[in-house]
């Protein structure tokens, strides 16, 4: 059996570098995004999928490691999968990917609608989103599958001696072309028994709309989740967020340039709960309702990159049958049987004082205090990340902080 290798993810949410002042958009006008029923179906289920593979992944590490994730990627190239899939595979990837009463015509439909639109919703931040299929130049893959690809994807199809020891240079090309050099490489080698591999990277770069005073920051204690104390960068800004206190948790929305674009922290409440990205994060998503209120706001600067398989994390969550013999790919491949080898996902983080990535905000159990001094929030213990499209809600990369000297 032919094994169709699937390197699905290069997520890059990554923040203005200190010397740049002014964004730079390859786009002429901003456009609103227009959604319709559909649309908004296929933005729930894969919020649900984030809240789902984080959750599964989160797992598999301890408090000691960092992690960043894009769900939407895998999310994205999974479906491009999809349309070569027939019978119980195609169903137990649609479920996993939560499209119950969404048909595969329509999942493609939103998915091109949210492929181009997305880019456009602003002109002060940059993401990008591309989709590129390579194939072994010994098989024929069929041409209509590549079709749906490219016109609802936008997923260009190149075809390839996998024979060629160079052959990885053409594929770890564009990773590097489309996440703007932050990834160069995302393959070591290809087998002449791989018949293909899906590809897709979304990279985001945003300015924050009130920049954090370089002179303001300064050496201060993070508290790790083993009690360990380490001094690291802090940043501070006075200004109005969107802020929502519960009795388990602490949500701050950072918006970016236009807000467009926000950036959600989320910490325990107390120092003595620990936090469930199953249950609150689904809280901060589901139930955006937060307050607007003057703070001032103290960060960690942190930069750290991720890679990890998602294998084990995506049979969990029920796709088990398309890594193995009896999967059914047969709208993308005829003659011969092939299942998917191995799912990966690389991404790298850099936030700063001039920009970082986007957000969620939640409702539960809300404490309004009107005490007319400035509450401080500081970040100094680990919390998780979210970074958001605002008009659609649409989580791009959920993440946790447990390190930032890391």
């Amino acid at each position: 059996m032919r094994s169709l290798l699937f390197y699905l993810s290069l997520a890059l949410p990554i923040t203005w570098a200190a010397c740049e002042k002014k964004a730079v958009v390859d786009i002429k006008q901003e456009k609103e995004l227009s959604l319709d029923q559909k649309d908004r179906a296929l933005i729930a289920a894969s919020n649900r999928f984030t809240i789902s593979l984080y959750s599964e992944v989160e797992k598999e590490y301890d408090n000691e490691e960092n992690i960043l994730l894009s769900p939407y990627s895998a999310n994205v190239a999974l479906s491009v999968v999809n349309n070569g899939a027939n019978g119980e595979t195609a169903k137990a990837i649609s479920s996993a990917l939560g499209y119950e009463g969404l048909s595969q015509e329509e999942v493609n439909t939103s998915h091109q609608k949210l492929i181009e639109g997305l880019p456009q919703v602003s002109a002060k931040n940059i993401l990008k989103i591309a989709n590129s299929i390579w194939t072994n130049d010994q098989f024929s893959v069929l041409p209509s599958f590549l079709q749906v690809a490219n016109t609802n994807y936008h997923a260009k199809a190149s075809s390839l001696p996998f024979v060629n020891p160079d052959a990885p240079n053409a594929i770890n090309g564009w990773v590097k072309d489309n996440t703007n050099g932050k990834i160069e490489q995302i393959v070591d080698e290809v087998s002449s028994d791989d018949l293909l591999y899906v590809l897709n990277a979304v990279y985001f770069k945003g300015m924050w709309q009130q920049q954090f005073d370089k002179e303001l920051t300064a050496r201060e204690t993070f508290i790790k989740a083993n009690g360990i104390k380490v001094l690291t960068d802090f940043m501070k800004n006075t200004g109005e967020y969107n802020v929502l206190s519960t009795t388990r948790y602490q949500a701050v929305e950072i918006p970016y340039a236009d807000n467009k674009f926000s950036m959600v922290l989320v910490r325990s409440a107390d120092r003595n709960h620990i936090l469930n990205f199953d249950v609150d994060l689904q809280d901060v998503i589901v139930k955006p309702q937060p307050l607007k209120r003057k703070i001032e706001l103290v960060i960690p600067k942190f930069k750290f990159a991720f890679d990890h398989i998602l294998n084990n994390n995506l049979k969990n969550l029920g796709m088990g049958i398309a890594f193995t013999e009896q999967a059914d790919f047969s709208q993308m491949i005829s003659g011969a049987r092939a299942h998917i080898s191995i799912v990966k996902q690389k991404t790298f983080i850099d936030v700063n004082e001039e920009g970082t990535e986007a957000a969620a905000v939640t409702s539960v159990g809300v404490v309004v205090t009107s005490v007319p001094m400035i509450e401080t929030i500081k970040f100094d213990t680990p919390f998780y990340f979210l970074i958001k499209e605002n008009s659609s809600n649409l989580i791009l990369f959920a993440g946790k902080l447990n390190d930032p000297t890391k």
